[in-house]
């Protein structure tokens, strides 16, 4: 995987040039992108709907998160309340959006969460088989969560809850959530924009950037084809923007152009990742023709990337993917596969690295331990039986260089060396403190041991044995913890993020 990666920039490049995008942006046909069963609009002529939010969960359905102040019960008249429509068939990325299911509003058990009387931002994660809404509530920055089995009822787990990060203030705004580092935007309410971790109490770092700073909010542009870690788009009551956290690039000119003929005001903006990479990304946002009646659009006549590339300065910037000097790529996540597995890797897909890659990302239906599914992840596990995988030979190996790796709770575990090949011990943390045993066929060095991995993984056979370690520790053991255990007997496995 990494060997090849240099080449990725120049493939880009090629693609970008052969499919350049039209410059016409549709936008009676984006409102007609989120339809119900019935062939009717999402948006309801007699309401106000704004900021448009597309998570796909593991099984292929997507979740449609808005914010309305249409008639609902129990709702406090005139409020506004965030509403979610889970999609009537699995999303296919080659074919239209799906039709969603009558919108159901979020609640307590029942009871209405309610954002207030004017629009208030939020934004939806899915995180280790739930969903984490992030919302302005009672004049701070809360959260609450959605188990997976309350998808269809939009049931939460409890009222809102004031995120425990320690920094941001009680009348902060919030701007945007980035599941990527786990951090947020925020502007005090002395005017000040922000980045804060979701993980550890800091001071948070002040960020320069006077259009952001009075933006609605903001939202990622993927790497993959804005070439930076803090692309975003961010939209507010003259347009959309393109941009970083530190400085604009430029506004949308032929989105916004698009607006103007439309004489359509923009409010929120969104972009929904999809499982495919960014070949699929796509713009939600919500606009009116006043301030007070706005409805949803999402973008089909342009992908995220025409978009960002169309207006903005398509300067692929190769810091994002070749390290030098003091920068460095953005944090990427591992987690621990959640379901024990014998040396065949269970037999799925006939075992091998090859299945237990296909395990780090669902393909069994296992996506407890998951803290983003669209992504993709390699599994940390070495062999030397069928060449597959190799630390030490660098072939196909799943850690960058000078990389800093997160856990699934955002965590820091360790910053790789310059070769990309092992974490320097100690860890630290634990990659998971609560996960005894893994699958590792490594030494405490992090090479691969010669002949210890269950014959390339296939074996599950008490005649052949492979190297674990222990997930929580922190030392060598996090590598190989024992002796070579029988291949007959189960334990579990890392799961890297890459970066495609």
């Amino acid at each position: 995987m990494r060997s090849l990666f240099w080449l990725l920039p120049f493939l880009m490049f090629l693609a970008h040039c052969a499919a350049a995008p039209t410059d016409k942006v549709d936008l009676k046909k984006a409102k007609t992108g989120l339809l119900l069963a019935n062939g009717q609009t999402v948006s309801s002529a007699t309401a106000d709907d704004y900021n448009p939010q597309l998570i796909v969960r593991p099984d292929g359905y997507l979740m449609l998160f808005f914010g309305s102040n249409r008639t609902c019960a129990p709702c406090t008249a005139n409020n506004y309340h965030i509403f979610s429509a889970v999609s009537t068939e699995p999303y296919d990325p080659y074919d239209y959006l799906p039709t969603f299911n009558t919108p159901v509003q979020m609640n307590n058990a029942g009871a209405e969460i309610t954002l207030g009387t004017s629009r208030a931002n939020f934004q939806p994660v899915w995180t280790q088989n739930s969903v984490v809404v992030y919302l302005n509530h009672g004049g701070q920055i809360r959260k609450v969560t959605i188990a997976a089995a309350n998808y269809g009822t939009a049931n939460t787990a409890g009222a809102p809850t004031i995120i425990g990060n320690g920094t941001v203030g009680a009348s902060d705004r919030l701007l945007m959530v980035n599941p990527k580092d786990f951090t947020l935007l925020s502007v005090t309410s002395g005017n000040v924009l922000r980045s804060s971790s979701l993980i550890t109490a800091s001071a948070g770092t002040v960020i320069n950037h006077p259009e952001l700073r009075a933006a609605n909010n903001a939202a990622l542009a993927h790497y993959a084809y804005s070439g930076y870690t803090d692309a975003i788009f961010y939209s507010d009551n003259f347009g959309l923007s393109t941009g970083h956290f530190d400085y604009q690039d430029s506004e949308a000119f032929f989105f916004n152009q698009a607006l103007s003929y439309e004489d359509l005001t923009l409010s929120f903006v969104s972009t929904f990742r999809t499982p495919d990479a960014a070949n699929f990304d796509m713009v939600l946002f919500s606009a009116g023709t006043s301030t007070t009646s706005h409805d949803l659009y999402v973008v089909t006549t342009h992908t995220a990337a025409d978009l960002y590339l169309l207006d903005g300065y398509p300067d692929f910037d190769e810091a994002a993917y070749y390290v030098g000097g003091a920068t460095n790529y953005a944090p990427y996540r591992m987690y621990v596969y959640n379901t024990p597995v014998d040396g065949s890797m269970n037999g799925f897909f006939g075992g091998g690295v090859p299945a237990a890659d296909a395990l780090c990302n669902g393909a069994a239906g296992d996506v407890v331990a998951m803290p983003d599914y669209n992504v993709y992840y390699a599994a940390m596990i070495a062999e030397d039986t069928f060449g597959f995988r190799s630390p030490t030979l660098d072939i196909d190996w799943v850690l960058l260089p000078d990389t800093q790796y997160l856990r699934a709770d955002g965590q820091p575990v360790k910053m790789t060396d310059s070769f990309g090949l092992l974490f320097p011990f100690n860890l630290t943390t634990a990659i998971n403190p609560s996960v005894a045993t893994v699958w590792t066929g490594m030494d405490t060095a992090w090479d691969e041991t010669a002949g210890n991995n269950c014959n390339g993984w296939t074996d599950n056979s008490g005649g052949a044995s492979g190297d674990q370690g222990a997930s929580n520790s922190i030392t060598s053991t996090s590598a190989n913890n024992a002796s070579p255990q029988l291949c007959n007997t189960t334990a579990r496995f890392y799961c890297v993020e890459q970066p495609y």
